[in-house]
């Protein structure tokens, strides 16, 4: 890999990256926080006590975290993430999922991985210049809702 050089402008495709290192930080953070080890969590509950599979995420359950996830509320980006109240967010990563939102779910690519995860291919609507529009969501079912715990752009 080439080193930036002192004087020299980096990059738009590096520029843009970092602007959206807050978003994806905060999904990482979401995915390690923000669940109880009650059974609620990205582990779930005892196999015994569960279906194999995951539900399947439904046509209004995508269209209410796309909502939440580009509303620019701190409470609905929470909502849909998962992450608990003392938890701090980067008012950036606010801003930054407003701008590129809202994201629209192919419900077709849903692929339960267990009883209590799956993923879920994305788009975001308009994600900034350089960057990906197409995101892997992956998802936790808990308390009869899915949460959005991690993402990466679709390979």
């Amino acid at each position: 890999m080439r080193r930036h050089e002192p004087g020299r402008q980096r990059p738009d495709a590096y520029r843009y990256s970092v602007r959206l290192l807050p978003v994806v930080v905060l999904l990482v953070a979401a995915c390690s926080g923000g669940h109880d080890s009650d059974g609620g969590g990205p582990s779930g509950p005892s196999p015994s006590a569960s279906p194999s599979t995951a539900p399947p995420l439904t046509q209004q359950q995508g269209s209410a975290l796309s909502t939440r996830l580009a509303s620019g509320s701190e409470d609905d980006l929470r909502s849909a993430m998962g992450i608990p109240p003392g938890q701090v967010l980067d008012p950036a990563a606010l801003a930054g999922l407003r701008e590129a939102g809202p994201v629209s779910f192919d419900m077709a690519t849903f692929q339960p991985l267990d009883a209590t995860h799956a993923t879920v291919v994305g788009r975001f609507a308009h994600p900034p210049a350089g960057q990906p529009a197409a995101w892997t969501f992956l998802l936790a079912w808990s308390d009869g809702s899915w949460t959005i715990v991690a993402t990466e752009p679709v390979r």
